[in-house]
């Protein structure tokens, strides 16, 4: 008769032990952890923000949903704060910056072997490709060199034409069809 009581007592106990950890690694991976980076990025001169979990998320679908914009919070603040060198909040366990100093934006740009993407771009890639903004190392060097030269005045100036015919296209059609 107490054996089972026994192996019931044991079973709640396990149970309540497994649960217990559970909470603390969630505390630790989405709370503890993200909250100390951003500590770390604040003494840098960054402007931080903290959301448990993902409540960011939230806040940028409302900025999508009333802005159209992703980063409609994140330019407003930016706008605000003119000397800021950067921006940093937390996405569930990792933590993400929006660049703002153009020192630190022309230092990213040209140092990017020491810059590594989110782990969240992964998720982009299946749905928008391996393009330059998702690409790593060579083949972002490769990428950045053949579209640099799209970028160029000369090479504008050249295309001017074709694009003043199509959006003259565009535009007639448009009045065509309203």
């Amino acid at each position: 008769m107490i054996l089972p009581v026994l192996n019931s007592i044991y079973f709640i106990c396990s149970f309540g032990n497994l649960f217990l950890r559970f909470l603390l690694f969630v505390f630790i991976k989405f709370i503890a952890f993200p909250y100390s980076l951003l500590r770390f990025y604040k003494k840098q001169g960054g402007f931080v923000q903290f959301f448990p979990f993902a409540a960011s998320f939230v806040y940028d679908i409302k900025d999508v949903q009333t802005h159209k914009s992703f980063f409609y919070r994140d330019k407003q603040i930016i706008k605000e704060n003119p000397n800021l060198k950067f921006l940093a909040t937390n996405l569930c366990p990792s933590c993400y910056l929006v660049l703002a100093d153009p020192k630190i934006l022309k230092d990213f740009f040209n140092q990017h072997d020491y810059y590594k993407k989110a782990e969240m771009t992964a998720m982009y890639k299946n749905v928008l490709g391996n393009g330059i903004f998702f690409s790593e190392e060579d083949s972002w060097e490769r990428r950045r060199r053949l579209i640099s030269k799209s970028f160029h005045y000369e090479f504008i100036r050249a295309k001017l034409p074709y694009i003043k015919n199509i959006v003259k296209e565009i535009l007639d059609d448009w009045e065509k069809n309203s």
